[in-house]
């Protein structure tokens, strides 16, 4: 698998935000490179959590947990 690169950003840049996410993308980016070497089933679970994970802090996957809140303040639960 080819590694993820993701270009320099300006240290002007006003989306603070960019250098985590570059750094969630290179995090992910090892995370697939260990499940792809995983010689245990167990070591590919566990990598490919991470590659979830790194994915959801990326912003490239959305999170379980943020799309259930989302559905629950679409629902208005009444006794009456």
């Amino acid at each position: 698998m080819k590694p993820i690169f993701v270009p320099a950003v300006p240290a002007t840049s006003t989306v603070p935000t960019t250098g985590r996410k570059a750094y969630a993308i290179k995090r992910m980016s090892a995370a697939a490179q260990r499940l792809l070497l995983a010689e245990t089933f167990a070591d590919e679970i566990r990598a490919g959590q991470w590659v979830l994970a790194w994915a959801v802090a990326a912003g490239a996957r959305p999170s379980s947990r943020s799309t259930e809140a989302s559905l629950e303040a679409l629902y208005q639960f009444s006794l009456h």
